[in-house]
């Protein structure tokens, strides 16, 4: 079950990279009626699914893991986070690659950390009942709401945000006026810029 899994997120993973990855053109060419799908980020709905059954598995498996094992695995669960805080840190955010400030990305590294610690605490402490798997829920929702919200409380709704600019909709305007030998509007590059295919 693990493998199967496990196969079936990596190979969605790589499908879902589309024409940046290798596996998705082969796909196209060879796997029948492949060439009818064009949504190839549909199939991240299957990594989602693949990682949330492992999970699953991992924590059922986690809660009957030896004491030092488990121990093992949540220093380096800290690890980790701790140095993927640090080199995003300073790989990233001290050279400007980033679209957040300073303080917010404090924030963000502090609240990683502390959530990791959290995790981590949970892990080494002996033994493994009901209510350490609760407070283990309870951390995930924490790290979900943290990382989410927003995008939940943002000032606009979706209709606002994809308003087109003056300028936007004077090309618009202007390719839809404009026609070719085949009396089709012309093509732009329009990534980041219209929100339709021309």
């Amino acid at each position: 079950l693990v493998l199967f899994f496990g196969l079936l997120g990596l190979m969605a993973l790589l499908l879902s990279y589309g024409d940046n990855g290798f596996l998705y053109p082969l796909f196209y060419k060879i796997a029948p009626g492949w060439n009818y799908f064009r949504g190839q980020e549909r199939t991240a709905y299957l990594v989602t699914l693949a990682l949330s059954v492992l999970s699953g598995i991992g924590l059922a498996a986690f809660t009957e893991m030896p004491l030092a094992r488990r121990r093992l695995l949540g220093l380096a669960f800290c690890g980790a986070a701790i140095g993927m805080v640090y080199g995003v840190g300073l790989l990233y955010q001290l050279n400007g690659a980033t679209a957040i400030s300073e303080w917010r990305y404090l924030a963000i590294a502090f609240m990683t950390l502390l959530l990791a610690s959290f995790f981590g605490l949970l892990v080494w402490l002996p033994g493994w009942g009901h209510g350490r798997s609760f407070a283990l829920l309870v951390l995930a929702l924490v790290n979900l709401f943290w990382t989410n919200m927003g995008t939940n409380i943002s000032d606009f709704g979706p209709a606002r945000k994809t308003i087109l600019a003056p300028e936007m909709e004077a090309l618009a305007t202007a390719l839809a006026a404009q026609s070719d030998a085949s009396d089709l509007p012309g093509r732009v590059y329009n990534e980041f810029r219209l929100y339709e295919d021309y």
